[in-house]
């Protein structure tokens, strides 16, 4: 009974360091994205007080680009995009380019959704204002979000086949575990395929 009690006090060691190893890779990265966010949009603000616009279109798009969920910096770097493109002070090249560099950089950073989309709508209209053979592009195909799921159950399986290979041995549970991981691997594979 005791060596039950063991390797299961082991195991949920080993599913607490994993699961700590994961939040804290999670915590690093929006950590930096909060930060390198807000050192691009102050990079912004100190080109427009130069009145180098250009520059200011391009550090904004940069902060957007690093956004992540509750980031109140992409969300300033959107809204000052937005602000640029609707600005009847800058000329129309301005104007197109900050509403072109909204636009691409949301589509650059959607996933499951797309964030701003009040916004996106807005710079696509001032885009339509702007220049009139401007096309909305491609948008992402209905199953995008069935296919992250796909991707996203691939990952759990393939990590959750090598956690149990290397938890379980390859004796106990090689070939379950293998074959766990295996097909998580092929899911993986096949939702990146365009």
């Amino acid at each position: 009974m005791s060596a039950e009690v063991a390797s299961s006090r082991s195991l949920l060691r080993l599913f607490v360091g994993v699961l700590t190893l994961i939040g804290l890779v999670f915590g690093l990265a929006a950590g930096r994205a909060f930060f390198s966010a807000k050192a691009e949009l102050r990079h912004a603000h100190t080109a427009e007080e130069r009145g180098d616009i250009r520059a200011a279109v391009e550090a904004y798009r940069r902060s957007l680009r690093w956004y992540a969920p509750g980031n109140p910096y992409s969300a300033e770097a959107a809204d000052e995009l937005l602000r640029i493109a609707r600005s009847s002070d800058h000329p129309e090249e301005i104007r197109r380019h900050s509403a072109i560099s909204l636009i691409g950089a949301v589509r650059a950073v959607e996933s499951f959704h797309r964030p701003y989309p009040d916004t996106v709508a807005s710079a696509q209209q001032v885009l339509e204002d702007v220049d009139s053979e401007w096309e909305s592009g491609p948008t992402r195909p209905k199953s995008f979000g069935l296919w992250m799921l796909v991707a996203l159950l691939g990952m759990i399986g393939w990590i959750g086949g090598g956690v149990m290979m290397t938890s379980r041995g390859e004796v106990k549970g090689g070939p379950l575990a293998a074959t766990v991981a295996g097909i998580g691997f092929t899911l993986a594979a096949l939702s990146i395929l365009p």
